[in-house]
């Protein structure tokens, strides 16, 4: 018993030990160090982009609260805002992974209030098309969606950019928008909307620096000083909103994810303009041409030495002969030789496409793309096997109203022929 009674004083005393020791490196950190606490670091906007991966989901989203935007998939004779489909034009045309998509224009008679926007893919590189893959409207009825616009990032990825406006034209409050789309077992997937500015672009953003790290985008905000426009009340545009803007885009290498653009330049305007629709093209790291609408004098150039910071006083463009009020497509191919395409007339016919291989200096190659009266607004994409893949609309209004896909290469330009032809919607 004796010892029973040793062991348990024993145990008792070697506890009491123990527990103050403990006590002693508790209180001593110097021989027992606490675990430091996190210091607090301010979080900043890269870091919550990184974290962020919204703007990575793609879904077929029915509804945008900030852009204003209903968006409709894989219908067939859809109704929007009970206007019908009697006019249609002003197409665009991308590529992303093989599959072209084309977007356009659509109402019930014209340029309206409650217009929309209807995409349309070819799995067969404009061989066929699918009509109604998605449509694009207004929140409201009394509102429009216009001007689409397909584009491809520094990383291929796939943008489709509009404008939309409360009424026929809302001084550009509604401003222009961007998601990024494409297919995912057979069904049209977009992002989440994201806003880009106020304004207009409807000709494709071009890359910048040796690296594309930074994209220009050419935006045009209308003319419009009165409070009637095409028969429609409207809303004048603010002066520093009004004519042809530049804005500059970079990249959150992180995320790959496009920033919010910025305004840097604006380009001078001197001819009569209601829509200057410009397009830019980069010859260099300095010099830059901006070609863009007059409404009586067709197309007008302005040229920058500076990067596109300053620019020279718009001139008639006189390099191809005659030119119409209206959209052209310029830009650069794969080869580095500019492509020109536009009405070789001062209406709205002979629809012409120029090549020069001297940066502009010479357009010595044309092919006749459509001969008839009411051929407008091409737009142009190339595949991967080098073939200029292009859109652009005919009679736009009831009966006709087709928009076009044209397919043909540099040699066939220069040869003068022959082009593939498809249309890929038509009003019935």
């Amino acid at each position: 018993m004796a010892k029973n009674l040793l062991n348990k004083v024993c145990v008792f005393s070697f506890s009491l030990i123990i527990l103050g020791l403990t006590s002693c490196l508790k209180k001593d950190d110097a021989i027992y160090p606490k675990t430091p606490t996190p210091v607090k670091t301010e979080t900043t906007v890269d870091d919550i982009i990184k974290k962020d991966t919204s703007f990575n989901i793609f879904q077929q989203i029915g509804a945008d609260t900030a852009s204003k935007t209903k968006f409709y998939y894989d219908y067939d004779n859809l109704n929007i805002n009970n206007i019908g489909r009697g006019w249609q034009g002003c197409p665009s045309i991308g590529i992303y992974k093989g599959r072209l998509y084309a977007a356009f224009m659509a109402s019930g008679t014209g340029e309206t209030p409650g217009g929309y926007i209807m995409v349309t893919t070819s799995e067969d590189m404009g061989e066929t098309w699918t009509e109604f893959r998605m449509a694009i409207a207004y929140a409201t009825p009394t509102g429009r969606t216009f001007d689409p616009l397909f584009w491809n990032d520094k990383y291929g990825a796939l943008h489709l950019s509009w404008t939309g406006s409360e009424g026929f034209w809302d001084g550009s409050k509604g401003g222009a928008w961007s998601v990024r789309i494409k297919t995912v077992k057979d069904k049209l997937v977009i992002t989440k909307p994201e806003f880009l500015f106020h304004g207009v672009m409807n000709t494709k953003p071009i890359p910048l620096e040796a690296d594309s790290s930074q994209m220009l985008m050419p935006v045009e905000g209308w003319n419009v000083t009165g409070t009637t426009l095409s028969g429609y009340q409207v809303t004048p545009t603010l002066t520093d909103i009004n004519g042809i803007l530049l804005y500059k885009s970079g990249y959150n290498p992180a995320t790959k994810q496009m920033l919010p653009p910025n305004k840097f330049a604006k380009v001078p305007t001197n001819f009569v303009r209601t829509f200057d629709e410009p397009s830019v093209v980069s010859l260099d790291a300095n010099n830059m041409v901006c070609l863009s609408r007059s409404e009586v004098s067709g197309t007008v150039i302005s040229r920058s030495t500076d990067g596109g910071n300053t620019w020279s006083t718009q001139s008639l463009f006189k390099d191809v002969g005659a030119t119409a009020a209206g959209r052209v497509y310029f830009g650069r191919l794969k080869s580095g030789n500019l492509l020109l395409i536009l009405n070789n007339s001062t209406s709205r016919e002979k629809m012409t496409a120029f090549l020069s291989t001297d940066q502009g200096k010479t357009w010595p190659y044309k092919l006749l793309i459509d001969a008839r009266m009411g051929s407008s607004y091409p737009d142009v994409i190339q595949n991967s096997t080098d073939d200029i893949c292009m859109v652009y609309d005919w009679a736009r209004g009831a009966p006709n109203g087709n928009i076009i896909f044209a397919k043909f290469n540099e040699q066939t330009l220069i040869k003068g022929g022959p082009i593939s032809k498809t249309i890929i919607s038509k009003l019935r």
